[in-house]
């Protein structure tokens, strides 16, 4: 009887684990695509503005200061995709988005702020980032 018991109880573990996994695969679907742009930012003691518009460059920004800059994202796809962004770096704790979950219907932009807040102790000299706009 107890081996019976036993058994059971492995089968509905081994059920229960399928179908969490399969529900995590469902809710969190697996990346399609990931864009990635550099962000730079110079802290110095001046107050600089750079127009580039293949990165995230905030210019040259006092210790205190604050900026911002707007990227615009598009879905070129046929289906709607659930994006997420994210920066990997020491200015993830610097920087504010306007929006960084958000699902995006086919052929549908937009245009997310970026907001960059400089610590009053932050040092002068260059700092870089990375944001990663995932496409799920």
């Amino acid at each position: 009887m107890v081996d019976i018991l036993g058994k059971k109880n492995i089968v509905i573990l081994a059920a229960v684990v399928l179908l969490s996994i399969i529900a995590a695969i469902l809710i969190y679907p697996y990346p399609t695509d990931i864009q990635e742009l550099d962000i730079y930012l110079k802290v110095g003691n001046y107050t600089g503005i750079d127009v580039d518009t293949s990165a995230v460059v905030f210019g040259t920004i006092m210790p205190t200061g604050r900026a911002s800059r707007d990227i615009v994202i598009t879905n070129e796809d046929v289906k709607q995709h659930k994006i997420r962004i994210n920066i990997a770096g020491k200015l993830k704790d610097w920087i504010t988005m306007s929006d960084n979950r958000f699902n995006l219907d086919a052929s549908e932009n937009r245009t997310i702020t970026l907001t960059i807040n400089v610590p009053g102790n932050a040092r002068y000299g260059n700092y870089t980032d990375r944001l990663m706009i995932i496409f799920g």
